[in-house]
């Protein structure tokens, strides 16, 4: 009956999503965990990956624990007999167009094939949402299912109860390296525990292991063009008072210059958080935040206010796109950036350098200079930021498969040493060799291609784990990136703050769950259909604000803040 009875739920929870996703525009709202970048993402991102809009606090690097100390050697291979696994892996849907659909495609799925002996077939989702809800309707489970937290609202916990999907505590004996390392550091636990205690799935552990100072929290940012900067006699703008001033002397100077700022939009939603948060010296994020414990949401305060106010002047005076609601721009592509159309703009630090020397070609003296995250006044802190956790989960095993102890073994491998080697690095002497401190470097040669749209993104979607279940080795990607992106990297986040940051791991109940979402489908809905009118000034901020606010809080506001508020005291508590 407990089968029967989630089995209903799941299906008649992901028909409500789609119909809603169907009439609304995009959610600033994160109700459940998912997949948080380490790195950037593929320069195209799948709508159905979409990372969490709410970051995490993180642990400082020197407080990271000693990550694989007394840590297991798997024995391999782990069967005696041909086995096959079968798992479901939406995040791999976006390399199909480099012909990649099954698991003999992937360097650690084929490695691991030949080291452990198990064979895995990938079932790879079109329109994951959708059809989570017809895996679920016709209950052929796989035997691993990764984003299962996106897609199931009500939580690991009843997840658990309605026995879907396995407790992995129960199964430790055959977990000795995650069990090590979740238990290492009361951050990983209380990020990839549930509030029941239950470790729901296989973590995803993003660590850095060889002392790198980067912090990759903010691994997109803003840019402006030197040459400009230096034209204009100008200094690099620390506040958004001195960006004001630099972008109506851009509009006066540069008649080729017809937008001087690019703001991050997608589908009209300039308030998505991929990397970098361009609002966050304002004191806000893009839905829900938490000072000492006590928890806020960020879309009706004052603060939020002010930065509609500044977008709406710049909007007026033509520092922004005029069709800028239409946008499809996260950051901006190669072919706009080496042009004089764009005075700032959003990267990834990536393609810092790339950029440059492309455009030099045609502009020799064409710049770029790194914008730090700007403050409302020059002595203001950072309180909110882009940060990546040190553990999540959405990938879990169910509770009907035939293998559970070997599907916890399989994965297991991957938080021991040859397995993090794998996993990160490749095979030695084809992909990376070590060099004279013991330190894995690729080999650059291994990981080239002709495609125009193979960047350091996809290689590593190919050739190594990356941004699903594993421990991702943050250091590894700066070992290919040239030292001026690296600096880059390192002023967009040496001074950014996350004490107000709500906490993605924070999870609701199944009945807080389905309160929440009553309220906030409209409260979201409303609240972003209001931001491109205060924006493009169809709303006034004198007589509408008020109304807003208003509105707003009549929809149940209280009520969705109560949900919030005792997950993060259940988060607190865990």
């Amino acid at each position: 009956m407990k089968k029967f009875l989630s089995l209903m739920l799941a299906v008649l929870m992901v028909l409500s999503l789609v119909a809603c996703a169907s009439e609304t525009p995009a959610d600033t709202t994160t109700d459940t965990p998912a997949e948080t970048p380490a790195e950037e993402p593929s320069e195209t991102p799948d709508a159905s990956e979409e990372p969490s809009q709410t970051p995490v606090e993180e642990t400082p690097v020197e407080e990271l624990p000693s990550q694989v100390e007394g840590g297991v050697t798997v024995t391999m291979p782990l069967v005696t007999e041909p086995t096959t696994l079968r798992f479901w892996w939406p995040s791999v849907a976006g390399l199909l167009t480099f012909d990649m659909s099954n698991a003999s495609d992937y360097l650690y799925f084929a490695e691991m094939e030949k080291r452990s002996g198990v064979t895995v077939e990938i079932e790879v989702p079109n329109d994951a949402q959708t059809q989570f809800g017809l895996l679920m309707a016709s209950q052929d489970y796989p035997d691993f299912i990764e984003y299962f937290g996106n897609y199931y609202t009500q939580g690991y916990d009843h997840a658990i109860e309605e026995e879907l999907i396995v407790p992995l505590e129960e199964y430790a004996e055959y977990l000795p390296n995650i069990m090590n390392i979740v238990n290492s550091n009361d951050d990983i636990r209380r990020q990839v525990m549930t509030d029941e205690g239950h470790l729901p799935g296989i973590p995803t552990l993003n660590m850095r292991r060889y002392g790198s100072y980067y912090n990759s929290n903010n691994w997109a940012g803003y840019v402006i063009r030197e040459d400009m900067l230096n034209e204009l006699n100008m200094e690099v703008p620390t506040t958004y008072d001195e960006l004001t001033t630099l972008l109506g002397a851009m509009k006066d100077n540069y008649s080729d210059t017809a937008i001087p700022f690019q703001l991050s939009c997608m589908n009209g939603n300039f308030m998505l958080a991929l990397g970098g948060m361009f609002w966050s010296g304002y004191g806000f994020t893009a839905d829900w935040m938490q000072k000492d414990g006590v928890v806020e949401y960020s879309l009706t305060s004052d603060s939020y206010k002010q930065y509609l106010q500044m977008l709406n002047n710049w909007y007026s005076n033509g520092y922004l796109d005029p069709d800028l609601m239409s946008s499809m721009t996260l950051w901006t592509d190669a072919t706009n950036a080496v042009t004089d159309q764009f005075g700032v703009f959003p990267l990834i630090y990536t393609q810092m350098g790339q950029i440059i020397e492309t455009a030099q070609s045609e502009i020799p003296s064409y710049s770029l200079v790194a914008m730090e995250p700007l403050k409302v006044t020059e002595d203001a802190e950072e309180h909110v930021c882009f940060a990546t956790g040190l553990g999540s989960v959405s990938s879990v095993v169910m509770a009907t498969s035939p293998n559970i102890e070997l599907v916890c073994q399989w994965w297991d491998y991957f938080f021991s040493e040859e397995g993090i080697i794998l996993g990160n690095y490749g095979i030695e002497g084809e992909h990376f060799n070590y060099d004279e401190n013991g330190i894995p470097k690729w080999i650059p040669e291994a990981f080239t291609s002709d495609d125009p749209q193979w960047n350091l993104s996809n290689l590593q979607y190919k050739y190594v784990l990356y941004n699903t279940p594993g421990y991702i080795e943050q250091d590894r990607e700066w070992i290919m990136v040239d030292e001026t992106a690296l600096n880059v990297l390192n002023l967009w986040n040496e001074n950014s703050g996350s004490d107000w940051n709500y906490p993605a791991a924070a999870t609701m109940t199944a009945s807080e769950s389905e309160d929440y979402a009553s309220i906030m489908n409209d409260i979201s809905t409303y609240v972003n259909e209001c931001a491109a009118k205060f924006l493009i000034g169809e709303m006034d901020f004198e007589g509408d604000w008020e109304d807003y606010v208003s509105a707003v809080e009549s929809m149940g506001l209280e009520d969705a803040l109560d949900c919030k508020q005792a997950a993060l005291d259940r988060y607190n508590a865990r």
